[in-house]
């Protein structure tokens, strides 16, 4: 080992064998302590949220503490480790306590003690960020617990806290130990929930809630009332214990039974001990199943406080602030900024505005689901949420049926409770519902998908598949869209033209899970008929929108000749209008061949669509086959002018229905 007194930093190396092992340089690893500057090091955990970034007065703790950095060089593709590195050895004295340093942690045993210290100082500095929402009760009479001592299944009782678990079901074992009797457990539950439980208890909390078993689900009406209430629930729990390891619910709690943790590393060096950190453990998080999945989003954003269960370690996040198990200082030093929301998982989540709701919808669009049936239950805590602001963003089928006049795209705020309601001018429109819905119809797929089953081919949820955006949320109500009219078949086969009176029904149906209208819409609108050219090795490669999204080069296109008073004589331009598909084509398919030689309705929600929605009929509805803009991608030069370019992309104001005739047209869409 060599130091350098001067500058107060030491160069470390040392080999260490493995000493079952016969000597041997294949078997040894070289650990490589390097120096680092003090502001750079924990940069990610603490620098930009210590009090002394912002109050110089403050003494600053990285001068204060025995750990600076981390770093580890491991050769043979073996996986980096991080290792800690010291810049100021020697600064404390042995009996001085470092402000902060790392904790040396045990793969099979959890100290709980300064996790209760987290929540305790939680709910004791965060009332305003981590508190219940504005608006949310305070009690559920329907909730059902875990008396985590005795194993008994009971309602919560008044002024009681609870813990609740978000964790990955998996595939469904032995019946006996995924159903419960009338009032307890059975003897068998998965080993996440037994440990779940007995995590609850080192907490001090008394009861846990867990869906399996706190919901009866053979009891449909049950179920679809709790699925409905979900946001509910997990606002309410203390604390949300997740299982953000695993496979599935067999996997267990590391480190709090059986299931242990992967071995902190560490290296003795004359007798003391450096152990390693990490500073990559949100990765581990985000890279996990429980991270994948659509269910757990919601749990996620609607818990106040967060314990993720790593295979190495616990990482606790509430609304207001964030740490890790391995790391021992105190939180009176971090500072509750937005600087450290930004570093948390869920950016303090329902307690900040959170997006809007077409981006909650894109985003659970590209999580995974094991039950297909389940695209709309997996979102209906965030439903719930946007239609119970002040100026409610209601929803028919995922499809957003509201508009916020404060923001485009309705972001969700906490701050909106109990305020005044911000409703769109054109409210007052009789049209407003009608072009809002249309308007809504015009999502877009990350690519081409199939159907899934039991939802309407309008409607996302109709797909597998991650969403792109929602395009029609760029473009504002106004008078030109409000000739497009929108009846809704009530389940007695009556029709309703949608209104605030319909949303309402649909809306306190979606609560219920009793919506009284079928996924069949009705609507009288502008139409042109469509044919398509299949184009296959067509030189326009990829193709941008008017929004400026790059799109992977289609093969189906309106081509219509076009006359433009700029073109040189003789110059014969013609313009090309490619199908953005939301169905999968096969090339050989029966699909294929209807598109070379059909002819197809494009819905224009208005005379001067920016957008067209092309759908085929199927049975005795139409169904949405794809969208393309009116204005031409892509205008060709075939005339032998040298003067203008082959290829010539928005030259032309033109929108293909100048050159096609639109009708009025009824079109039923399923």
């Amino acid at each position: 080992m060599k130091g350098n007194q001067t500058l107060g930093i030491f160069f470390i190396a040392t080999v260490a064998s493995n000493k079952l092992l016969p000597a041997n340089p294949d078997h040894e690893l070289e650990f490589e302590l390097k120096p680092l500057e003090s502001q750079r090091a924990f940069s990610s955990y603490f620098y930009n949220v210590l009090k002394s970034w912002y109050d110089s007065s403050v003494p600053c703790p990285m001068s204060e503490s025995r750990v600076l950095g981390l770093d580890m060089a491991v050769p043979n593709d073996s996986g980096g480790m991080l290792f800690a590195r010291c810049g100021t050895v020697g600064a404390l004295l042995d009996d001085q306590d470092p402000v902060f340093s790392l904790r040396r942690l045990e793969p099979g045993r959890i100290d709980f003690a300064p996790i209760r210290g987290w929540l305790s100082y939680c709910k004791s500095h965060h009332k305003d960020f981590c508190g219940i929402l504005q608006g949310y009760p305070r009690r559920l009479s329907c909730l059902k617990v875990i008396e985590c001592e005795t194993g008994a299944i009971i309602k919560l009782p008044d002024g009681c806290e609870f813990a609740a678990l978000s964790y990955v079901w998996g595939q469904q074992g032995n019946e006996q130990s995924t159903t419960s009797r009338a009032s307890f457990l059975p003897p068998r539950v998965p080993k996440t929930i037994s440990d779940a439980i007995q995590a609850t208890i080192h907490l001090n909390i008394r009861y846990l809630w867990v869906d399996q078993y706190c919901i009866n689900q053979k009891d449909q009406t049950e179920l679809g009332e709790q699925i409905g209430i979900m946001d509910i629930v997990y606002q309410l729990a203390t604390v949300t214990l997740i299982a953000a390891c695993g496979e599935d619910a067999s996997f267990g709690l590391p480190g709090v039974s059986s299931t242990q943790r992967h071995k902190q590393p560490t290296v003795n060096i004359n007798g003391r001990t450096w152990v390693s950190g990490q500073i990559t453990l949100e990765e581990r998080i985000t890279d996990s199943k429980w991270w994948f999945r659509a269910w757990t989003y919601q749990e996620g954003f609607f818990s106040r406080r967060r314990l993720f269960f790593t295979e190495t370690e616990i990482f606790f996040e509430c609304n207001t602030i964030c740490t890790q198990e391995d790391l021992a200082y105190d939180l009176h030093h971090l500072s509750d900024i937005v600087g450290n929301r930004k570093r948390s998982l869920f950016h303090g989540a329902f307690a900040f505005n959170q997006g809007s709701l077409d981006e909650h919808i894109n985003k659970l669009s590209e999580r995974q689901l094991t039950h297909q049936s389940d695209a709309l239950n997996a979102m209906r805590g965030i439903f719930r949420a946007f239609s119970s602001m002040p100026s409610p963003i209601r929803h028919f089928w995922g499809i957003p049926i509201d508009r916020n006049k404060w923001l485009i795209s309705s972001c969700w705020s906490p701050f909106w409770r109990g305020a005044i309601s911000w409703r769109p001018d054109e409210v007052e429109f009789p049209c407003y519902f009608d072009a809002v819905l249309t308007d809504t119809l015009l999502w877009r797929l990350g690519g081409p998908s199939r159907r899934r089953d039991g939802f309407p081919s309008w409607s996302w949820t109709g797909w597998l598949g991650p969403l792109r955006e929602f395009d029609a949320w760029m473009i504002e109500v106004r008078g030109s869209t409000m000739g497009v009219k929108v009846f809704l078949q009530k389940n007695d086969g009556t029709w309703k033209r949608i209104s605030e009176s319909v949303v309402a029904e649909i809306d306190a149906g979606n609560i219920s899970d009793t919506v009284p209208y079928s996924p069949i819409l009705r609507i009288e609108t502008w139409v042109a008929q469509a044919t398509f050219k299949y184009l296959p090795d067509n030189e326009f490669e990829s193709l941008q929108d008017l929004l400026g999204t790059t799109f992977d080069k289609a093969v189906y296109h309106v081509v219509l000749p076009m006359t433009n008073p700029d073109s040189s004589p003789g110059s014969h331009p013609t313009g090309y209008w490619p199908l953005i598909p939301t169905i999968a084509v096969d090339g050989n398919d029966e699909l294929h061949q209807e598109l070379c030689e059909g002819t197809f309705d494009c819905l224009l929600f208005s005379p001067r669509a920016q957008h067209g929605l092309v759908v085929r009929k199927v049975g005795d509805v139409s169904e949405r086959l794809g969208y393309l803009n009116t204005k031409p991608f892509v205008m060709k030069n075939d005339g032998p002018s040298e003067s203008e370019p082959p290829l010539e992309y928005y030259r032309s104001a033109k929108r293909f229905t100048d050159y096609l005739p639109m009708t009025t047209k009824t079109v039923m869409l399923g």
